[in-house]
């Protein structure tokens, strides 16, 4: 892994790591930046080395490889550090640069990356792999050499494959979301309280970057105001657009229905004491997030983009608005008066929820790698 900041990658490794059979694997963890909350939340079963404690150092030299395919010091440490036993299974679980160091016959039977983004309709990554030659050279040096590429949607895999033509072996493995942590934390006491009770409550959980497209969710509340002003949305996130966004909230005095929260290891509790959970992200490859307000019950309203669609399966089991704040707050405003709308959909989203269970997900872990499933 890159790092072990608060991701959605991170998360589902730590979430793997937690429930795969020790008697069948050893498994160490490299982590190549020294930096994380979920360092302490991996197991002591996991032999864990880190490459580099200086963050500036690992983005010179990932900034080198980028643009002179530069991976030598890496790829050294990396070998040194990790290379004293010939491994069964080498797994990039976040596709990147990092994938190239399981370039090496030497140390790995079998060579895996996991995809977890949406490489055209994220433009983080698009305005890398728009370039021909880059992709060209990613597909010689990164993705031929591999034995598997996995990918947490069907949307991410049709991106890819757009981008870079297909492979071998392409599965499509969801990730798992422990809906047994997220229940047993969301009847946690909450740090946050309601300022007004009596309104109808909508709840948006997600970094404050632009992918996640808040300015949207603004004029969305902005059209709604006109028609229902008994709401108040509330965004669970951090990230450096917080400013800009508040500034625009009270530019178009919604200070008394949108309301920034920050950061909260546990939202799961917050979640469940609001009506129905919002996305207007502009891409998504699996969005977590979702998913685990869908264990809550919550019915769910989101953009039609990659990712979210597939989890809503196009409108079945939650609320696809087409990609304007207009249509956006006509449903929010709908689930606000409609009631059997908002029962059907609490509904759905618990049967949605079922298809993203830890044993489905080591179910396909297992088969990917081909071993037996031993835990039970």
């Amino acid at each position: 892994m890159p790092s072990l900041i608060g991701g959605g990658a991170e998360k589902t490794l730590i979430n793997l790591l937690s429930i795969i059979d020790y008697n069948t694997f050893d498994v160490t963890v490299c982590v190549v930046l020294n930096k994380g909350i979920y360092f302490n939340k991996l197991p002591k079963n996991v032999c864990v080395v880190t490459l580099f404690n200086n963050e500036l150092i690992t983005k010179v030299l990932f900034k080198l490889h980028q643009k002179f395919n530069f991976l030598f010091p890496i790829k050294f440490l990396f070998k040194f550090k990790i290379g004293k036993c010939y491994y069964d299974f080498g797994i990039c679980f976040l596709d990147g640069i990092t994938t190239e160091l399981l370039n090496d016959d030497k140390l790995f039977k079998k060579k895996i990356t996991w995809v977890h983004s949406c490489y055209k309709s994220f433009n983080n990554f698009y305005k890398f792999y728009s370039n021909k030659k880059y992709v060209s050279r990613l597909i010689e040096q990164r993705y031929k050499v591999l034995d598997s590429i996995v990918f947490v949607s069907k949307d991410s895999k049709d991106e890819f494959i757009e981008i870079f033509g297909s492979f071998n072996d392409m599965p499509v493995i969801y990730n798992p979301i422990s809906s047994e942590e997220v229940l047993r934390k969301s009847n946690h006491n909450s740090i946050f309280t309601f300022k007004v009770t009596n309104v109808f409550k909508f709840v948006a959980v997600g970094s404050l970057s632009p992918v996640k497209n808040y300015d949207f969710l603004i004029d969305s509340a902005s059209y709604l105001i006109k028609t229902n002003n008994k709401f108040i949305v509330y965004v669970l996130g951090t990230g450096y657009l917080e400013d800009k966004l508040k500034e625009k909230v009270s530019s178009l005095k919604l200070n008394n229905y949108i309301h920034f929260l920050g950061f909260s290891d546990n939202p799961y509790c917050f979640i469940k004491s609001c009506d129905v959970f919002v996305m207007t992200s502009k891409s998504e490859a699996l969005p977590t997030a979702m998913i685990e307000a869908m264990v809550l019950s919550k019915p769910v309203l989101t953009t039609n983009v990659s990712g979210c669609r597939e989890v809503v399966m196009n409108g079945e089991y939650g609320l696809l608005a087409d990609n304007s704040p207009k249509n956006f707050a006509s449903l929010m405003n709908k689930l606000i008066s409609d009631k059997e709308t908002l029962n059907h959909f609490k509904i759905k989203s618990l049967e949605r929820a079922k298809d993203f269970t830890d044993g489905k997900f080591l179910e396909s872990f297992y088969k990917l790698l081909k071993v037996e499933n031993t835990a039970n």
